[in-house]
């Protein structure tokens, strides 16, 4: 079928991180890179993908590198909650129009915190994006969950592909601590 324009838009941000996509008659195979973008220093556009905004921030956070993220005039006016949450960690983010929004430059080193709280009523997708990014880690990350979604369907979403790529991970309910991967598999099949 045809790509939507989000799944477009992603594919677009992955491919300027260096990341190798093929389109293939039965959908789109991604090649991994072991949790390191092979482009540390990138301007990605994510347009109005909501997924690509709030996944691609944490994950860019998370490796580490420099870069200038910008959007479509609809997204500009959405908060983006995380980046308080991002800047808090030390992960230096300067806003090239108002602040909390797009678009804005991010220098990250990796996150450095082993705890981070996040509120489930803003976005269920920026704790999945931090559970997600955390398996990159060499340590342990406790994510502390508040809000009313602790228990919502993108984190237990989240929580299976965390076992299907061997990250180990405890969940205490309104906490969840995610382990450095181990052993993550050669496939991923994603629906």
């Amino acid at each position: 079928g045809s790509l939507s324009e989000d799944t477009k838009t992603f594919l677009d941000c992955l491919t300027v991180l260096g990341i190798k996509t093929e389109q293939k008659n039965d959908g789109i195979l991604i090649y991994g890179c072991g949790g390191s973008f092979p482009n540390k220093n990138a301007a990605i556009n994510v347009n109005s993908a909501g997924t690509a905004a709030r996944f691609l921030t944490v994950a860019l956070a998370f490796a580490g590198g420099d870069y200038m993220i910008d959007s479509s005039e609809q997204m500009k006016k959405r908060p983006m909650e995380i980046l308080e949450l991002l800047e808090n960690d030390g992960v230096n983010i300067t806003y090239l129009g108002e602040k909390g929004r797009f678009p804005f430059r991010l220098q990250s080193d990796g996150i450095r915190a082993d705890v981070l709280t996040i509120d489930t009523d803003h976005s269920t997708q920026y704790a999945s994006g931090i559970m997600l990014a955390a398996s990159m880690r060499n340590k342990p990350l406790e994510l502390r969950l508040t809000g009313k979604r602790i228990n919502g369907s993108y984190l237990q979403i989240t929580k299976s592909m965390l076992q299907a790529f061997h990250v180990p991970y405890q969940d205490l309910n309104d906490r969840i601590i995610i382990f450095p991967a181990e052993n993550p598999p050669t496939q991923y099949a994603v629906e």
